[in-house]
């Protein structure tokens, strides 16, 4: 695969990389100016922009670019330093994509879509997932979210990124709402919370215990979710929630 079919299936998917080009070239060099490469989290490149010690140097630049979210030009001398006889210099430019963070909402109800809507508008980018054949479709003021009719056991094929994702459980049925967890606690979150009471919250733990999750796993899931307080409109909680969500990511990332 090209690294420019990468790049689309990486967009799509909302998953993070980095993309390597060369801006410019002096003197001998492996390769021409504008060659790129795509570079995952994990390291796994497309594409070359010529190999040897220079590119496995940039394959770790473009790893913490892709951690840190932040674009950068970069020069590299040709010599022995790198291992390399060419005897040029090479500048490159490392642009990284989809850094943000990724709030997955199960549960298209009255709380999920306020929230959605809240979260739309900051650092998050927000996707809203729903079993209900047609519910998601019908949703209105929703052109900036991801939408998506999953059933259960297609959750697996959703991509959570380590570090970056976020996500909450709200769906209409108590029993739906352990499955979905059951499905998306092995995956690693910044934050995953699950709306409901107290009782809800003994009930539904002790359900994932018996299905074998480690007590201490469970307890990471916040529930209840963000501040207590009178209100009960829809609004009034997705703005607890919210604030929940962005302290979590901002304790995590003050520089973002």
């Amino acid at each position: 695969m090209e690294w420019i079919q990468a790049c689309q299936q990486f967009q799509d998917r909302g998953l993070p990389y980095c993309l390597i080009t060369i801006a410019q070239t002096a003197g001998s060099a492996p390769r021409h100016r504008g060659a790129r490469m795509l570079v995952d989290i994990h390291g796994k490149s497309w594409g070359t922009i010529g190999g040897g010690h220079l590119e496995f140097q940039a394959l770790e630049q473009a790893q913490v670019c892709i951690q840190n979210g932040q674009t950068l030009f970069k020069s590299y001398v040709l010599g022995p330093q790198l291992g390399q006889c060419c005897g040029g210099k090479v500048d490159l430019m490392f642009e990284p994509g989809n850094t943000h963070p990724i709030l997955t909402i199960f549960g298209a109800g009255h709380v999920g879509q306020a929230l959605a809507a809240l979260m739309r508008h900051t650092v998050f980018e927000v996707r809203l997932v729903d079993e209900r054949p047609g519910w998601i479709e019908n949703l209105t003021d929703a052109d900036e979210i991801k939408r998506f009719e999953y059933t259960v056991a297609d959750i697996g094929q959703l991509a959570f990124v380590p570090d970056r994702s976020a996500a909450v459980v709200m769906t209409h049925s108590h029993d739906l709402d352990a499955q979905i967890l059951a499905k998306i606690l092995p995956h690693d979150f910044f934050f995953l919370g699950l709306i409901g009471s107290k009782t809800k919250k003994h009930n539904l733990f002790k359900k994932l215990e018996s299905r074998g999750f480690d007590p201490d796993r469970i307890g990471q899931i916040h529930c209840p979710i963000g501040q207590k307080w009178p209100g009960d409109r829809p609004q009034e909680i997705a703005i607890s929630i919210a604030g929940a969500l962005l302290s979590a990511w901002y304790r995590k990332s003050p520089s973002d």
